[in-house]
This record gives C-alpha cells, sequence and structure tokens, in this order.
C-alpha cells in the first residue's frame, strides 16, 4: 500500500530560508508605498518659513570677538556704569567678600547717524555709517 504522504514533495530547510530573505527585502518597499499613500503629510517644523516682510538685508556679518574689545567699550551704551566709576563693589556671591572698583568705559559715547545710535569713540567712521547698520544685541 501506498501512502499518501509519502509522495508529497517535503520542504527543505534552504528553501524555507531563501524564500523568508526574499520577502524580507521586498517587505521594506511594499510597507513604504502602502504606508506613504495612507498617511497625510507632516510639515517639519524646524523648515525655513516663508518671511512676514521681505528680505532687505543683503548681507550679515556675524562678530564673535572672543578676548576683544568689551561690548561695553563699543556698542553698549551703560550710563549707570559712568556714574557708577570709582565706587567699590563686592563681587562674586556666597562667602566671598572682595572689594573691586567699577570702571566706566575707556571711550565717550556719541550718538551716530540720523538715527541716534549711541557708539564710542573707538569707531568714529564706523558712527557715520549708522543708519545702514543693524545692531542685534542679544546672545
Amino acid at each position: 500500500m501506498n501512502s499518501p504522504i509519502s509522495k508529497t514533495r517535503s520542504t527543505h530547510r534552504r528553501e524555507v530560508l531563501r524564500s523568508l530573505v526574499a520577502g524580507s527585502l521586498m517587505m521594506p518597499g511594499l510597507l513604504s508605498e502602502l504606508l506613504a499613500e495612507s498617511e497625510p503629510t507632516v510639515s517639519d517644523p524646524l523648515a525655513p518659513k516663508v518671511p512676514h516682510f521681505p528680505a532687505r538685508a543683503k548681507q550679515v556679518i556675524f562678530v564673535f570677538s572672543n578676548g576683544g574689545v568689551s561690548h561695553m567699550d563699543t556698542f553698549d551704551y551703560k550710563p549707570e556704569l559712568f556714574k557708577a566709576d570709582g565706587k567699590q563693589t563686592g563681587i562674586g556671591g556666597g562667602l566671598s567678600n572682595q572689594q573691586r572698583k567699577l570702571l566706566k568705559p575707556l571711550w565717550d559715547f556719541k550718538p551716530g547717524g540720523e538715527c541716534g545710535t549711541l557708539v564710542s569713540d573707538l569707531f568714529p567712521h564706523l558712527r557715520r555709517q549708522m543708519d545702514d547698520i543693524c545692531l542685534i544685541k542679544s546672545l
């Protein structure tokens, strides 16, 4: 008597692995197409956006002068610092009780251009061009 099980073709381990590898290679491509159609497009919140106003600046110069002239000696006018010149102040915190003198900027400040931006005497030629310059005083 012949058994029907003996006549069926048996699957070898090599064939099973081959079909699994082929399926795993095709699956990401098929899934990406299916998911791309069903998923709504999400905009990137960090992508550049259209500005509210048309840009007028042609060039930007970013100046970072580590160890350069202090901002209080160039464009950052502090009237209270001129008044407090030479006064003793405690610096530090906690248990520190050092006393130091406050110093005013080394140069005087004068208004520049029609806008009247105060610029130190360190930059007399730049003071005349202050109407064409935008200063951003932030970190």
